[in-house]
């Protein structure tokens, strides 16, 4: 049941979750990141081995308890393993100044490892016990059965149309017009070596913050007729700066231009 305590820094989505749209990409490595303290397990220890995938899971430490819907998604750090308290047993202690950290249950981060996976990943020295890591992964397994059963039973069916979900139907559908099915198949992280990171002042992590943001980078880089549409505004751009075009109304090209105007033609409008 192998496990590390490591500090990590999100460096950009797994390519296959923005795919081949290499505007989205290039946006998301422009994204600052701040490293984050965390637990590393194998997913196989909470029953998700795949041949087929690789990578750990990460799960977030913050000097806060999480709230909203991830309410409750927690477990403490402590000297002793006290269930009834949802307390864990971590060796040696791992409490900055006193107080105390909690490992959050839920949501849990995929690491998308690369074509080339490290061999090891740098880590603290610290562990759960083993009774403690048990817990834990009971814990987790049992948090996300929960959050999933009430997303589902909150989810509000829509049949597609104007006439509304009778009780009978059983499956609905929400197609999304994308040109590109996206895979949420992990993020690649950054491992830092533990002396870089200060223990003794751990803040809440921005984790969560920075994959809305990367998420909303794959909605704003995947919707039917974006390739067409980034590609037709840099055309207009190089245009601008070529022939010194003039804005008003219209889009006026000066006297010595004699070619075409980039148009909003009928493949952009298309799938707007």
């Amino acid at each position: 049941m192998p496990h590390n305590f490591v500090v990590g820094r999100t460096i950009y989505p797994s390519v296959r979750l923005l795919g081949p749209l290499v505007y989205g990409i290039l946006q998301a490595t422009s994204l600052t990141s701040r490293p984050f303290l965390a637990l590393r397990i194998s997913r196989r220890d909470i029953g998700c081995g795949d041949q087929w995938r690789e990578g750990d899971f990460l799960f977030a430490i913050s000097p806060h308890k999480p709230s909203g819907v991830n309410e409750g998604c927690h477990l403490a750090l402590g000297s002793s393993l006290d269930e009834r308290s949802k307390m864990l047993h971590v060796e040696p202690p791992l409490h900055p100044e006193g107080g105390t950290l909690y490992v959050h249950t839920f949501p849990r981060l995929l690491e998308h490892l690369g074509p080339k996976p490290p061999i090891s990943v740098a880590h603290l020295p610290h562990q759960l016990e083993q009774s403690s890591y048990l817990t834990f992964c009971r814990s987790v397994l049992d948090d996300y059965d929960r959050i999933l059963q009430d997303r589902y039973s909150n989810d509000e069916r829509s049949s597609g149309g104007s006439e509304p979900v009778e009780d009978e139907w059983h499956v609905w559908d929400n197609p999304q017009q994308t040109e590109r099915a996206l895979k949420r198949e992990g993020y690649v992280f950054n491992y830092l070596e533990p002396q870089n990171f200060d223990l003794s002042a751990v803040e809440p992590p921005s984790i969560y913050q920075e994959l809305l943001l990367y998420n909303q980078l794959a909605a704003d880089y995947s919707w039917m007729g974006v390739t067409v549409a980034v590609n037709w505004a840099l055309k207009l751009r190089n245009f601008d700066s070529t022939h010194g075009a003039q804005w008003s109304n219209l889009l006026l090209p000066d006297f010595s231009f004699g070619g075409n105007v980039p148009t909003f033609n009928e493949n952009i409008k298309a799938p707007a």
